[in-house]
């Protein structure tokens, strides 16, 4: 794989040619998605390599593999993601990071204009619910073994009151003993009430839980903004997934947590929920 700093978000041709694909010839590749073959001649870019990425396969799949190469330094199964979990996604994803409501998929004007297949609300959420305890699981099996530091800030809106719990792990940057951190704030009386990352997800929820959508349960509220700050941890490929296999959501109070940069976000029991006085 290739040595240079790669860009988990924005990859360069390179990083994704050296990634997503493996040499098996002189100027053979294979593609760690779909196991086929293409030709790619040496000192010619990656035009052919690049081209099979932009056609077979969407983002969405490309993003699941590309990223677990990169976090785990190994490859992945071969991966075929059918159109209806790839429709599925984009559903979900278009409510997540658009801040549509979940009735958005029976809306006569939306059906009208896309491609995506037919699905109800009540579907809709069900896939969401499902997604989240995925992310939820996969994160939970990161966090056992490390130091972390807890951050509490609170919410309110229309008497509804909010809660966001954040784990900060230490910086690399601290990790050498013998050399100084220069520290973030040259003044203790300049440092914010709160980080970027609780203003932006509180910013977030504002947005969500509007006044023309103060019937959404609290827990929804927290899944979709559960999913919007872990976006990089779901993908077309975590959705198939889920419908080849399916599973009994967990009932136990499960760290529901996620990665912002170099902040762990960790939303325990009722997080960004509503939560008694």
């Amino acid at each position: 794989m290739d040595t240079e700093v790669c860009d988990i978000d924005n990859p360069t041709n390179r990083q994704l040619v050296s990634t997503i694909f493996f040499p098996t010839s002189v100027d053979r590749w294979r593609c760690r998605i779909c196991a086929k073959q293409r030709v790619q001649v040496s000192g010619k870019s990656y035009t052919n390599l690049i081209d099979h990425l932009q056609r077979p396969h969407s983002d969405a799949t490309i993003d699941s593999p590309y990223k677990h190469i990169l976090r785990h330094g190994t490859s992945i199964p071969v991966v075929n993601v059918p159109s209806l979990a790839k429709g599925i996604h984009d559903w979900i994803e278009w409510t997540v990071m658009e801040n549509q409501p979940l009735s958005l998929c029976k809306t006569e004007l939306v059906r009208k204009n896309t491609t995506l297949p037919k699905i109800n609300p009540k579907s809709l959420k069900g896939h969401i619910r499902a997604l989240v305890e995925v992310v939820r699981s996969e994160i939970k099996a990161k966090l056992p073994g490390q130091r972390l530091g807890l951050v509490f800030d609170i919410w309110s809106e229309n008497w509804y009151h909010f809660v966001a719990t954040f784990a900060v792990v230490p910086s690399k940057d601290a990790s050498d003993p013998t050399e100084p951190v220069e520290s973030r704030y040259m003044n203790l009386d300049w440092i914010p009430p709160t980080s970027n990352d609780v203003e932006r997800l509180f910013s977030q929820a504002g947005l969500v839980y509007s006044d023309h959508r103060q019937s959404m349960h609290p827990e929804t509220l927290e899944q979709l903004l559960f999913l919007r700050q872990n976006r990089a941890l779901w993908s077309a490929v975590t959705v198939a997934a889920i419908l080849n296999h399916p599973r009994t959501p967990e009932k136990a109070n499960v760290p529901r947590s996620g990665f912002t940069g170099h902040v762990i976000l960790l939303l325990r029991s009722s997080s960004v929920g509503k939560y008694a006085s």
